[in-house]
């Protein structure tokens, strides 16, 4: 920018010229909410995976990972990953009372 330019700009004679819409601050709020709403629309819901399933996932990384021949410090997080899903699955399994297992044997029957 010139130093004219700049003038016109700091005078405003340029906003004359443009179509800018000045909006409130109720207008502002929903504008941006609304483009807040469009966008979770768009998000598909969350899909729970299950520690099993987590567990096959990180073994087939672990292979590709061995193949590609990645670098060891990759795999070894791999690894970590992997065992914190194993850990989950063990503390889901794990008996919190002596009722937790009688209705689980009940509904077995």
């Amino acid at each position: 920018m010139d130093k004219i330019e700049v003038e016109k700009w700091t005078r405003g004679d340029d906003e004359k010229n443009l179509d800018i819409e000045i909006l409130e601050a109720n207008e502002i709020i929903a504008n941006v909410t609304g483009q807040n709403q469009n966008s979770n629309d768009e998000n598909e819901p969350i899909q729970k995976i299950s520690c099993k399933e987590a567990v096959m996932s990180f073994n087939s990384c672990l292979q590709w990972a061995a193949k590609n021949a990645l670098p060891l410090h990759e795999v070894i997080f791999l690894r970590r990953i992997r065992q914190k899903a194993v850990d989950l699955s063990i503390k889901k399994c794990v008996q919190s009372t002596l009722d937790n297992f009688v209705q689980r044997t009940i509904k077995r029957q």
